[in-house]
């Protein structure tokens, strides 16, 4: 993800050799797991707290139900477009966005 990647002037090449396959599939299964690890603390957090505090289960259970009730189709070009603009000329921006979109569909 710190390759240097400008849009229309450097082409990102993806190797299609099967002895590059493992790589990016150790890629992809590192994003999904550290994003089920981030989601599940947030998860217990959020949970303990909307039990116990009052005030954060108003707060809380509300705000949860209406960002689950949007697809993610809706918010992915535009988290997409945040992060591609926080982190310009990087791939970096590309791979937040994935864990990002990750996180919101499995919290």
């Amino acid at each position: 993800m710190a390759v240097n990647f400008t849009p229309g002037r450097t082409s990102a090449i993806i190797s299609t050799d099967i002895t590059e396959v493992p790589y990016h599939a150790a890629r992809s299964l590192l994003r999904v797991f550290f994003t089920l690890t981030l989601s599940t603390v947030f998860t217990l957090i959020s949970g303990t707290a909307a039990a116990r505090l009052r005030r954060a289960e108003k707060v809380l259970v509300p705000i949860l139900g209406i960002l689950q009730s949007i697809p993610i189709l809706v918010f992915m070009p535009i988290a997409l477009t945040f992060f591609i603009t926080i982190f310009p000329n990087h791939l970096l921006g590309f791979g937040l966005a994935a864990i990002f979109v990750i996180f919101t569909s499995q919290v």
